[in-house]
């Protein structure tokens, strides 16, 4: 029963936030929609730990990221505990992300690094998602996917100096995380600025790519 009600949502939803934020492809949140019903009743693994990797408690500059708090949120009580779920797996992109980075950069496998990624999407894709945010979800996952898929090229070309900012699969992650960003600061303003940093914190590249 939940398809057809997001299906509805996102149609307005997905043309909004293509008008107001940045230019995106509505037919891409329906695709997003249809993966999520695939997953209802998916039982998700846990993501493994990445040894000697350092957590994503850092953000840019070696400031603590500002963790976002619930109890302090002026938005309903159920969208907050779901943005705290969904930071949790930005979170685990970033430090994949730094494990990965390392490995290729020396030459290794990154270990784990498929694994740990598809379990990320699938996580994801099983959080019970308020109506209204599922755009903001489906714009998450692209980036983290396409910070996949530039790791799995990475590997694939074997090159330690493969490594390109201006590649197109990173300026894809760039634009989802910034289009996501601005969706929660154009969807809840009430928030006060230590969550709004939260925002800012978990869906900018620095961070993200941290």
């Amino acid at each position: 029963m939940r398809a057809p009600i997001w299906l509805g949502v996102l149609l307005g939803s997905a043309a909004f936030s293509a008008a107001v934020f940045q230019p995106y492809e509505p037919d891409s949140f329906q695709d997003y929609a249809a993966q999520k019903v695939a997953h209802i009743d998916t039982e998700p693994q846990g993501i493994l730990q990445q040894s000697g990797v350092l957590t994503a408690d850092l953000g840019a500059e070696g400031e603590r990221r500002t963790d976002f708090q619930v109890f302090r949120s002026r938005m309903p009580r159920e969208m907050a505990w779901y943005l705290e779920r969904v930071f949790v797996l930005t979170d685990a992109a970033a430090v994949e992300w730094r494990a990965a980075v390392l490995a290729l950069s020396e030459g290794r496998e990154p270990f784990l690094m498929k694994e740990n990624y598809r379990t990320i999407m699938a996580r994801l894709k099983t959080l019970d998602t308020p109506e209204d945010l599922l755009p903001f979800e489906a714009m998450v996952a692209e980036a983290i996917d396409a910070q996949r898929r530039y790791l799995e090229d990475w590997e694939a070309a074997g090159r330690p100096d493969f490594h390109d900012w201006d590649h197109g699969l990173i300026d894809l992650t760039n634009a989802r995380l910034s289009a996501a960003y601005a969706f929660l600061m154009q969807r809840f303003p009430e928030e006060d600025r230590h969550n709004q940093r939260a925002f800012r914190d978990h869906l900018t590249v620095h961070d993200f790519f941290s």
